[in-house]
């Protein structure tokens, strides 16, 4: 089921300043209209559906140390449905980070096409096996949000990430 505008909206007393940093465009609102129509059993709705959010999200610094940090967040949430998503960070910056779970800004999935930039972003390991074993329904925004913030608040040590 896409993100919608109200999803997006409803996470902000869990994770203020919680924003949609990218819709669809006119053209693929249209198609993905025409589609669900089709194929669909979601209703289409007035707006374009979201295709990325910015979030900050508390962890910690990581590299054996517990002191708490900020983690800015761009993810992209238009397969959230059938995947975790990408998650890049924007803040702190890439010599700052020490935690285990995060890729530094190399290959192909560090690029953050919504902000046109290469980023360091993170690295869901085992994660992909819960996602992937919850029911469709359970695999929303606010869920995606809460993996992440259990990721950046823990290190596994078996992540090949740093």
């Amino acid at each position: 089921m896409p993100v919608t505008e109200a999803e997006v909206t409803a996470l902000r007393p869990d994770f203020p300043g919680i924003g949609v940093l990218a819709r669809e465009t006119r053209q693929g609102a249209l198609l993905m209209a025409r589609w669900r129509a089709l194929l669909s059993p979601y209703p289409a709705v007035g707006q374009p559906d979201v295709c990325a959010v910015s979030a900050r999200v508390g962890g910690i610094v990581g590299g054996g140390s517990r002191i708490r940090r900020d983690y800015q967040l761009v993810m992209d949430v238009g397969t959230l449905h059938r995947r975790l998503p990408t998650v890049w960070i924007t803040a702190p910056a890439d010599a700052q980070i020490r935690h285990v779970n995060i890729w530094p800004p190399k290959g192909e999935a560090a690029w953050c096409p919504w902000l046109g930039l290469r980023l360091p972003h993170v690295c869901w390991f085992t994660y992909t096996d819960a996602w992937s074993d919850a029911q469709q329904t359970s695999r929303t925004l606010g869920a995606a949000l809460e993996y992440v913030k259990q990721l950046l608040n823990t290190e596994n040590h078996d992540s090949p990430a740093r």
